[in-house]
């Protein structure tokens, strides 16, 4: 089967209605929706930053609760123990795109078999998180790297 040229894939979410939902269980389902967006925001805008550049998903929690503790906004600690992880994916996932684009720039700025210790040297220093040290390689990871925002008012994990 020929491949089609230029076709692109479509990502689309879907919501369900959920039948027989009494008036106040919407309303709260709706608030704590939008709590859940407000921790999703402040997640992203402290996680994402070049500072917390690869920090693990699993101690991201703490590192959230120590600024917005769930009892500020009346959130399970679950739920939004669960948001903040799912953040923290996204943006583990973000980092690791950004580091196999910025070692094909490397690979592109220094061709051939005389550069091939130089590359290794950079490339090591990508995958040990001490880029900050070489400035061609903070360069790259700074223009490559969009720090995370969410525009996300309101979301359920």
């Amino acid at each position: 089967m020929p491949k089609k040229v230029g076709a692109t894939k479509k990502i689309s979410t879907q919501v369900v209605p959920v039948v027989g939902m009494t008036g106040s269980v919407e309303i709260e389902l709706l608030s704590t929706m939008k709590k859940l967006g407000v921790v999703r925001s402040e997640s992203y805008n402290k996680l994402g930053s070049i500072s917390y550049w690869g920090l693990d998903w699993k101690k991201a929690y703490p590192e959230v609760r120590s600024f917005r503790p769930p009892e500020s906004l009346g959130l399970p600690s679950k739920l939004m123990e669960w948001t903040v992880s799912d953040v923290a994916k996204a943006i583990t996932a973000s980092q690791a795109a950004c580091i196999e684009v910025v070692i094909k720039k490397v690979y592109r700025k220094f061709p051939g078999d005389k550069n091939k210790k130089t590359r290794k040297e950079l490339c090591q220093q990508l995958k040990t998180l001490t880029f900050l040290e070489s400035s061609l390689l903070h360069r790259l990871i700074r223009k490559e790297f969009q720090k995370g925002h969410s525009w996300v008012r309101n979301q359920i994990v």
